[in-house]
């Protein structure tokens, strides 16, 4: 469970609302989260009326990238939607719940062959309700230098009534294989001291390792994140999908992690800008 934060954080909450639950590090594709030191095959993004026959698309079309390489032509599908639940006792408001899809096509055949298929959700959640690519997160490398592509796609999920990191993925795809860093971003974990004007909260972690998480976590006694028992705010929980991954690939996916938190940090911040110091 997540720790509830001080009551001066939650006095915020008119100048950071969550009435509309867009993940808050969602941006536009030209958005800049720091790309992966890496090429990559130029990029095309498509409108919903230039995908080509024969692939799927459920929901609202978030984004379309088109690319050549070693493999030929493909394709990676980005899309959402939102659905209304039932009224119930334990949601007298009625539940939400908010979906993603991802789909990365081989074009060129007689018809589009689907490599791979990434679904996650938010259910039945009678608070606020999101799940929202981050559009700043797309990548698509040639981490390794072999010619194929590798793509990397982040995404938050939050089912939530207070003002509190949203869950943050980055899925990274070398043809079909998946490897996967999931975690925290930094929504609503500082707050503005008001004698000193500094932020004070859990810091940003440059080394997201299970040892640094723990020396971090002896050092905040007094800090609820002390006693959670998942990634703190900024981290993955482990990088163990990568293991066997190319370690050129690894050293991409770990380093586009680390700016991706460092520009969710720097919008929390910004967020205070109106307070003054």
């Amino acid at each position: 469970m997540r720790p509830l934060f001080i009551a001066l954080l939650l006095a915020l909450l008119t100048a950071c609302s969550k009435t509309d639950p867009t993940p808050p590090a969602s941006a536009s594709p030209a958005a800049t989260a720091s790309a992966p030191a890496t090429s990559g095959p130029a990029i095309r993004h498509l409108k919903q009326t230039e995908l080509p026959a024969g692939v799927e698309l459920r929901g609202k079309l978030v984004d379309a990238l088109r690319w050549q390489d070693a493999d030929g032509d493909n394709l990676l599908l980005l899309s959402e939607w939102n659905e209304e639940g039932k009224v119930t006792e334990e949601a007298p408001d009625g539940s939400r719940s908010a979906y993603l899809a991802a789909a990365h096509y081989q074009l060129g055949g007689a018809k589009p062959r689907r490599l791979w298929l990434l679904n996650d959700s938010v259910q039945d959640c009678g608070f606020d309700v999101a799940a929202a690519f981050d559009l700043s997160a797309t990548r698509v490398v040639d981490a390794d230098g072999d010619g194929r592509a590798e793509t990397l796609l982040g995404y938050s999920m939050t089912c939530t009534s207070d003002v509190s990191p949203y869950t943050y993925k980055l899925i990274t795809h070398a043809g079909a294989q998946k490897y996967a860093l999931r975690g925290l971003d930094r929504y609503g974990v500082l707050y503005r001291d008001e004698e000193t004007g500094e932020f004070v909260g859990p810091p940003l972690l440059k080394d997201c390792s299970t040892a640094a998480q723990k020396s971090t976590r002896e050092r905040m006694k007094d800090s609820s994140w002390s006693e959670a028992d998942w990634a703190l705010p900024g981290c993955y929980e482990s990088d163990a999908d990568f293991a066997q991954a190319p370690a050129a690939l690894k050293q991409v996916a770990l380093q586009h992690w680390h700016a991706l938190m460092q520009h969710s940090d720097a919008r929390w911040r910004a967020s205070f800008s109106h307070l003054g110091k």
